[in-house]
């Protein structure tokens, strides 16, 4: 019997281990939110998972909201009550 060999898939990411920054994160999200490329086509293309690009997405999106007058507005009624 022959075994199969298994060939090794090479990252896409020049860098894939490298910890990305916070501009390059807010570059990808800006993508994705235009429009530009999906979630999984970037994860592909920038070498990341996927759960970690919804991570920052969420991240980037709740520190938007944090940053809006009606949300503190919200937030302080809801801790009145």
């Amino acid at each position: 019997m022959n075994k199969k060999e298994r060939k090794r898939s090479e990252p896409l990411s020049r860098s894939p281990h490298r910890k990305r920054t916070e501009v390059e994160m807010i570059k990808i999200a800006k993508e994705i939110n235009d429009g530009l490329i999906g979630i999984l086509p970037a994860s592909y293309k920038y070498g990341l998972c996927r759960n970690t690009l919804k991570h920052w997405l969420a991240r980037l999106y709740l520190r938007k909201l944090e940053g809006e007058p009606s949300t503190k507005i919200t937030l302080q009624m809801t801790e009145e009550h």
